[in-house]
């Protein structure tokens, strides 16, 4: 075999150099995939709407999105379009406006409609609401779930809400109409104030001289809603409100109707607002069951009543009377409430018969009439 010259070893190195320089360039380059479309950015579409009516308002509530339909952050305002669909018509355009985007998965947006005056008299027609979500080049997916309520006649107002404290609770009245309307009545409360008990020294702490054996009444929310069912009775007793807290009261009435298959609701304006400081002005009921024996310990007069079970009791009083002087004004036997329904009057003296009698007394000082007398007497 014959010599290469050295021009034609260079040469030949060169070649081979190009050609593994040409294997490691294909060798590290990946093959290129398939061409991805450019987002639309068109935020999910609305899935929770829900609508509600008072009066001649609508009042629309839905959840706002936080990402596309292709799962991309939502960076720029979206555009809220709602419509409403009397019937089997078309869904026409009602409110427009502009939101920023969300900052929480959980924000809730508000749209309203103010129905006009063809839709708020005469026999209920169904309504349908839906909202579609454009983004800032005005584009949209589809629109949201459809939420009903209905036209027609609004119930009316409550008149003459009036509130009271009562024994068992806050009494509220109004002016009852005929129907099948419910009552709602929305309860506010303020925060308590801390009023010194009956008999304690000033400075001295509501929960002081609360007998322990005495439950405290169950902690409540500020807020809440109470339903009377119908006929419409024109008052009703709000049990859970307590002495010493401060509430407020407004009252709808609502009537609930089904319509081409959907349940919905009509509500009247809401009334006027009532407040209600509840001060305690109730005393106890008045000890039942009383009887007196002779001590059969030390010398004496022992005294049993049955128990009460109210909240907010202090405790009982004991009074005695001479009966030789039935006339004179009972005496006062302890200074202080007893919490026990029990006592022994070591200050009654042989061969004089006395007369007992006991009330019942509150945390506020509000105290009941005496219980029936008994007559006892010791040897």
């Amino acid at each position: 075999m014959a010599r290469l010259s050295t021009q034609g070893r260079f040469c030949a190195a060169l070649l081979c150099a190009a050609f593994a320089g040409c294997a490691a360039l294909l060798t590290g380059c990946a093959s290129p995939g398939l061409p991805k479309p450019p987002s639309l950015a068109l935020p999910v579409p609305a899935s929770d709407l829900e609508a509600s009516r008072e009066r001649d308002m609508v009042t629309l509530h839905f959840t706002e999105p936080m990402r596309t339909m292709d799962k991309l952050a939502i960076k720029s305002p979206i555009t809220v379009a709602l419509c409403r669909q009397q019937d089997a018509g078309p869904c026409t355009e009602v409110a427009r406006r502009a939101i920023p985007p969300a900052s929480r998965k959980d924000t809730v947006i508000t749209v309203t409609d103010a129905l006009p005056p063809a839709l708020t008299s005469g026999q209920p027609i169904v309504l349908a609401y839906r909202v579609t979500l454009y983004n800032e080049k005005g584009r949209a997916a589809d629109p949201s779930n459809s939420a009903y309520t209905a036209g027609g006649a609004a119930p009316p107002s409550i008149a003459g809400l009036t509130v009271v404290p009562a024994a068992s609770g806050a009494l509220l009245r109004w002016q009852a109409e005929p129907g099948t309307d419910v009552i709602e009545l929305e309860r506010d409360r303020k925060p308590a104030l801390v009023s010194r008990p009956a008999g304690a020294p000033a400075g001295a702490s509501a929960a002081a001289k609360v007998p322990n054996s005495l439950m405290k009444p169950p902690a409540e929310p500020s807020q809440a809603t109470l339903r009377t069912g119908s006929p419409d009775a024109g008052g009703t007793v709000d049990a859970a409100a307590h002495s010493g807290e401060t509430y407020t009261y407004i009252a709808w009435r609502v009537r609930r109707i089904t319509i081409v298959g959907h349940p919905v609701e009509l509500r009247s304006a809401a009334s006027a607002p009532v407040t209600v400081e509840m001060r305690d002005i109730f005393p106890p009921r008045t000890p039942q069951g009383l009887i007196a024996v002779p001590s059969s310990g030390s010398p004496g007069i022992d005294l049993s009543w049955e128990l009460d079970t109210e909240l907010d009791l202090a405790g009982y009083i004991v009074y005695r009377t001479e009966t030789a002087a039935s006339a004179a004004a009972p005496t006062r036997l302890n200074p202080a409430p007893i919490e026990p329904p029990a006592f022994h009057d070591s200050t009654a003296k042989p061969g004089v018969r006395y007369s007992y009698s006991v009330s019942a007394i509150d945390k506020t000082g509000n105290e009941s009439p005496r219980s029936a007398t008994v007559e006892e007497s010791i040897e």
